[in-house]
């Protein structure tokens, strides 16, 4: 990883323009808008979990639990990376600071295209981290011009979502011979703030309904569970399932092929990365252990 003054230098060069920002938002807006209606009593589904914890596989179940008709628009803003016009370039030179390195335009991108969405009284499925509870502020606006607004969350056990990060890496490098790394920071940093935000979401009382949905497995999907009083509970539950030794065995033994394979297709850094914290995890001596109602 390059020193903090090299970062700053990269992540600047490929800032953009004012005028191209501007315009590569108009597109997104429009695209996220395409064949899509506003609507009199709009829905808006927030969505929140930590990185690699399966909220791709949510947007899918929301899309056909509450918009069978297919009148939503989906705001996702890691969506929006590759609009980047240097998208490929930055993949290619500097693939594990692609995020940092977009986030800038992206999440202002994201911010835009969704206030244009609850304006227009469009039906809104939001995909983020609820990382902070800035998303809280969005939800009460929303509640202020008419939206119902559901709140979906991916109660995951830290091990999940954390070989997670890397076996999607690896399927994306297979796929496209570049991956998505996610750093631990933000991980974390996501798995400890969601569940404040969510008690803070009950706190508020303009979102009543939530649905907490449940990924004990890497290798699995997830099941849900409708809460409408207590969705913090529901997350410690889930989220507090540990492997007994046999399962954590295998796990191991998982762990070690996804390492060998990172190897086989020129990764050996992200190999190594994994390798150094998958033992940590498994045996608890890496990564934090917060509860949802703390």
């Amino acid at each position: 990883m390059p020193a903090a003054s090299t970062r700053d230098r990269i992540v600047n060069e490929y800032r953009l323009d004012e005028d191209t920002h501007a315009l590569i938002l108009q597109d997104l807006v429009e695209v996220t808008k395409m064949g899509r209606c506003p609507t009199e009593a709009p829905l808006a589904v927030v969505l929140g979990g930590q990185p690699a914890s399966g909220k791709s596989n949510l947007i899918k179940w929301c899309k056909d639990e509450y918009f069978a008709d297919g009148n939503v628009c989906v705001v996702n803003g890691d969506e929006f990376r590759g609009a980047h016009p240097r998208s490929d370039e930055i993949h290619q030179n500097y693939e594990s600071m692609y995020a940092e390195i977009t986030d800038a335009d992206v999440r202002t991108w994201t911010r835009d295209v969704l206030e244009s969405c609850v304006q227009g009284g469009y039906n809104i499925i939001f995909e983020g981290t609820m990382r902070t509870d800035a998303v809280c502020k969005t939800v009460r606006r929303m509640c202020d011009l008419g939206y119902r607004v559901v709140a979906g969350v991916m109660a995951v056990p830290y091990h999940v979502s954390f070989m997670s990060i890397y076996l999607r890496y690896l399927n994306e490098v297979k796929c496209s011979g570049h991956g998505r790394q996610v750093s631990l920071e933000s991980h974390d940093l996501a798995y400890v703030g969601m569940p404040k935000t969510v008690r803070k979401l009950v706190e508020q009382g303009y979102c009543k309904e939530f649905v907490v949905f449940e990924r004990l497995s890497p290798s699995k999907g997830a099941s849900f569970v409708t809460v409408t009083s207590d969705p913090s509970a529901a997350i410690d539950r889930a989220r507090s399932f540990f492997p007994n030794r046999r399962v954590a065995d295998s796990l191991r033994l998982a762990g070690d092929a996804l390492a060998k394979e990172l190897e086989s297709l020129g990764q050996p850094g992200v190999a190594r990365s994994f390798r150094d914290r998958w033992e940590k995890v498994l045996s608890r001596r890496l990564g934090p252990n917060v509860s949802a109602t703390r």
